[in-house]
């Protein structure tokens, strides 16, 4: 069976945008700027996403977001970044939820050590590409983490205010 140049197109194009989609989260957007971080965590179809990349880390994962602040969109993410009560720069986690192609990467912060976890369904476990694939918002927090949290707080010696 002979297949035109544009059938073949078509569907290489179809299985592709398919494929982009792992899951819909568009609905989140709308969260954005508000604090339905816990409405984020117990949505129907996050949260056996979330059981299921974390496993036994899950409730680790949640608890190391007890304390959260607002739902931000970054780099077209939905994200949530928090910490354990009374555990901030020790017990932390982040959350992004890409909007766009659905992709849930989550990661936490315990004991000097940062795991990450994701749906993705190319991920394999070590591979040296994993970490330039990760969304821009956990990438900056691992650059974060491995100050010490010290640009929180401390400003930058090349930075000045004009």
């Amino acid at each position: 069976m002979k297949l035109s140049f544009f059938t073949m197109l078509l569907v290489m194009l179809s299985t592709t945008l398919f494929a982009q989609a792992q899951n819909d989260f568009s609905y989140f957007k709308s969260y954005a700027g508000d604090y339905k971080s816990y409405d984020v965590l117990e949505d129907k179809k996050l949260k056996p996403i979330l059981k299921k990349i974390l496993g036994k880390e899950y409730q680790h994962f949640v608890s190391n977001l007890d304390v959260i602040g607002s739902v931000d969109l970054i780099s077209g993410g939905i994200v949530l970044e928090g910490n354990a009560s009374h555990g901030g720069g020790e017990e932390m986690a982040k959350l992004d939820v890409n909007l766009y192609n659905g992709i849930v990467t989550a990661a936490i912060f315990s004991k000097g050590q940062i795991d990450v976890y994701t749906d993705r369904k190319d991920y394999k476990k070590q591979d040296k590409d994993n970490y330039i694939n990760l969304p821009i918002s956990i990438k900056d927090w691992i650059a974060l983490i491995a100050t010490d949290l010290k640009y929180r707080f401390d400003k930058p010696s090349n930075l000045t205010f004009k």
